[in-house]
């Protein structure tokens, strides 16, 4: 299951999850803009040594992650979702779609979604 991150905003976060993306050895897609320099220095810092093993996937914008030839079931993760993430049948292949932290995922990028779970 890809993660992918839709703007993020806070450095230490998107290392974050790029360490877990490295724990589950599942690609994590960052789409631009970010709200921070994207950088090894203030990835690796929130990453530890699990950074390096990751597998970092960076989409110039919205259009371009969309258009991606490769892209699965797109989950949106959002508060405003409508079904419980324990009612969802998740899929292998799915990717998880996942907001800017201080503004959560604008109403197109939910509107994109396959699903949006809560």
């Amino acid at each position: 299951m890809p993660l992918v991150l839709f703007q993020p905003d806070i450095p230490q976060n998107a290392g974050a999850i790029l360490r877990l993306g490295a724990c589950l050895d599942t690609a994590v897609h960052i789409i631009h803009p970010c709200g921070f320099i994207l950088d090894d220095r203030r990835l690796r810092r929130a990453g530890l040594d699990y950074a390096e093993r990751a597998v970092l996937v960076e989409h110039a914008d919205w259009e371009t992650y969309l258009a991606a030839p490769e892209r699965g079931r797109l989950v949106a993760l959002s508060a405003r979702g409508g079904t419980p993430h324990t009612a969802f049948a998740f899929r292998p292949g799915d990717a998880l779609l996942l907001g800017p932290e201080t503004r959560g995922l604008p109403e197109h990028a939910r509107a994109a979604g396959d699903a949006v779970v809560r």
